[in-house]
């Protein structure tokens, strides 16, 4: 009875943050996906939102405290070991941030030009989204050639392969199919499109940002985190996929970098649950770990201050916006990376044939025991 009573009000002040938030967000009478520009001076303090942030703050530091606690009061908060590539992708995304602050700060010109097609960053993102399309292809393979079976009904191979087609899909939408590269006119029927390019995102571009957004932070920060919380019989068929918490931390940048999206309330609660997430994983750190979480949170607060501060000098409104595409891009590579590593030996290890025709991936004791490892 005393747990019950200590979770109650845990889960009751997340509640009433949250419901606070949004009835302050419904009183600024904005539209759910709608872009707003940002001048940090005393006249638009109102865009702030100081009571807004202060109530999804709440919110977003309880519900990132109950990820690493499986949402109990009781139950310790867990340490996260970082492996080698989990530290290279912090690094890597830490980068990412400081030089957008860098740029908005110093080198606009360059910044606003060089995330248009064909310009470095943008050819630096289609880049990473390429290589992360080759690896999750060539683990598709490895898993196809090894027989491995099945997740959900679906081969091991199958579900690869769906996400390799997605980012597939992805790496089109980006090069406009090709026209970035060879220049042909638009057809008739996307000369409506906002950037009259060859691709469908740039018709609904709000809408489709949403998705990628918080496909992003879901699936690289939410996930593997709160993987090792799921208790549910038939999601260690899944876990196969979803690589350490360690990563999910390193991949919080993904949900911030923002300046006309600010605005948008989804993206203002997934920015302060990754800041949180850090400052909680700190917490329970020890060393490196606790160095590198507390210097990521004060980056991810630092970074949306400069941003909208100075996003309103900027040449267009969407260059810190790329730059948030740009550590997407990156994290999803190196989460090619860490499946194709832990594909390579296991593929080698269960040659085709050495997994019965019925086996579900999840009865290897091999792969069983590198799902969930951190």
């Amino acid at each position: 009875m005393e747990q019950r009573h200590r979770i109650i009000p845990y889960y009751s002040i997340m509640a009433a943050s949250m419901a606070s938030a949004f009835a302050i967000w419904l009183g600024l009478d904005r539209r759910f996906l709608e872009k707003y520009h940002f001048r940090w001076t005393i006249d638009d303090w109102k865009l702030v939102e100081i009571p807004l942030l202060f109530a999804t703050c709440v919110f977003a530091y309880l519900f990132a405290r109950g990820m690493f606690r499986g949402f109990s009061e009781t139950k310790p908060a867990p340490s996260v070991s970082f492996i080698p590539l989990s530290y290279l992708l912090l690094a890597g995304n830490i980068v990412i941030v400081c030089l957008s602050i860098i740029l908005t700060m110093f080198h606009r010109e360059y910044f606003g030009w060089n995330v248009k097609e064909l310009g470095h960053i943008a050819l630096a993102q289609e880049f990473m989204i390429m290589v992360g399309l080759i690896l999750l292809m060539t683990s598709a393979w490895s898993m196809h050639k090894s027989d491995l079976r099945t997740i959900f009904g679906l081969k091991a191979a199958w579900l690869c392969g769906l996400m390799g087609a997605g980012v597939f899909l992805l790496l089109m939408e980006e090069i406009s199919w090709g026209q970035h590269f060879f220049g042909w006119s638009s057809p008739e029927a996307f000369k409506q499109n906002i950037q009259n390019e060859t691709n469908i995102h740039n018709f609904y571009t709000n809408r489709f940002e949403f998705i990628y957004y918080s496909a992003a932070f879901l699936c690289f920060v939410v996930l593997p985190i709160v993987a090792n919380q799921i208790k549910k019989t038939g999601f260690d068929q899944l876990r196969f996929f979803i690589p350490p918490a360690s990563f999910g931390l390193a991949a919080i940048p993904v949900a911030g970098l923002m300046y006309e999206n600010w605005g948008i309330f989804i993206y203002q609660v997934y920015f302060l649950i990754g800041v949180s997430l850090a400052f909680v994983a700190a917490r329970t750190g020890n060393g490196l770990t606790r160095l590198s979480m507390l210097v990521l949170g004060l980056v991810m607060i630092g970074s949306q201050v400069a941003f909208l501060g100075l996003g309103h000098k900027l040449m267009s409104s969407y260059e810190i916006g790329e730059m948030r595409e740009t550590a997407i891009a990156f994290t999803l590579a190196l989460y090619g990376v860490w499946l194709i590593s832990k594909t390579y030996p296991i593929v080698h290890h269960l040659r085709p044939g050495s997994v019965g025709h019925h086996e579900k991936l999840n009865d290897c004791p091999t792969l069983a025991g590198k799902a969930g490892r951190d």
